[in-house]
């Protein structure tokens, strides 16, 4: 019994150790892109936090407390408004499963985790900001 989970981790490594690479390599321009030691506010706080060197607002509340208090559940939290008028990131990060649908220099719909959607629809938020573009 203690022998069977060590070999299933050992078999499971090298394809761990694949997906790790593949998504560096396709998050690696992103990070590039972001404002190093700027501030930007997103879920995916791990890689994209640590190889653009910015300042992290962690929407998801893994790593961010005020967040992680608020009401819903991770990558479903509603985020305080007056916390984001306080940090205001330089940059704020949404991805989605499809392109967003973007009229006018507005953002009109957003297929996001919870937290995005909530957020990109929020006046209060995104009234005097607007999307700058789209990566695949």
């Amino acid at each position: 019994a203690c022998v069977v989970p060590w070999v299933d981790g050992a078999a499971q490594l090298p394809a761990a150790r694949d997906t790790g690479r593949a998504r560096a390599a396709v998050l690696a321009p992103l990070a590039a892109e972001l404002d190093a030691g700027g501030s930007v506010a997103l879920v995916d706080v791990g890689f994209l936090g640590w190889a653009s060197g910015s300042d992290v607002l962690d929407l998801g509340g893994l790593t961010e407390p005020a967040i992680a208090r608020a009401p819903g559940g991770h990558l479903d939290k509603e985020v305080p408004v007056g916390l984001l008028e306080l940090r205001r990131p330089a940059q704020v990060l949404l991805h989605a499963a499809r392109r967003p649908e973007i009229h006018g220099g507005q953002l009109r719909r957003l297929a996001g985790f919870g937290v995005e959607r909530r957020l990109a629809a929020s006046p209060a938020w995104f009234a005097s900001t607007r999307p700058t573009g789209t990566c695949s």
